[in-house]
């Protein structure tokens, strides 16, 4: 997974370190109205094993407050799937159908985990900035993100150039 951010949980059982980490990538984009796929996915070293199915929990991050996409709160129900509910599936990542304006933002994926002969403990994803974008708004809210950064900002506006010239073209 290039360039997908990573949170660590290390810790020494019985003299053999046992990590778990939860990967979610740092940027989305999405076109208004479409639906989106937000990953995330929970691995275990090879000496780790489970007592129970994690407990999953997706959170849009406001300014004072957050909105819960699993399980859904009020904006998002009828609007968030899980991609993939089996026991044994370690990707956690959700569908957000429908894209809005204002879904816009920060999320993040949090896992609780049960070890087998550990107590549970929560562990974060690092955060993933949802870019919405459409024919007008985006310049705006990518220059919001990312204008202090202008080689990153021309960067992104070169790709969606490239993305809306290509719709253009079916």
């Amino acid at each position: 997974y290039r360039g997908l951010s990573t949170v660590l949980l290390c810790g020494y059982v019985s003299g053999v370190l046992s990590l778990v980490t939860v990967h979610q990538p740092p940027i989305l984009a999405a076109a208004l109205g479409q639906d989106v796929i937000m990953p995330c996915e929970l691995q275990l070293s090879h000496d780790e094993d489970l007592e129970y199915k994690p407990v999953l929990y997706w959170d849009h991050l406001l300014h004072n407050s957050s909105n819960k996409l699993w399980a859904p709160s009020e904006m998002y129900k009828g609007r968030v799937q899980l991609l993939d509910d089996s026991r044994v599936s370690w990707n956690k990542s959700i569908v957000l159908q429908k894209v809005q304006w204002a879904d816009s933002g920060r999320y993040q994926c949090k896992l609780s985990v049960t070890p087998k002969r550990k107590k549970s403990f929560r562990i974060k994803g690092n955060l993933t900035s949802l870019m919405v974008y459409g024919k007008y708004k985006v310049w705006s809210f990518l220059f919001q993100m990312f204008g202090h950064n202008k080689n990153f900002f021309f960067s992104l506006q070169a790709a969606f150039n490239d993305i809306d010239s290509t719709n253009k073209l079916h």
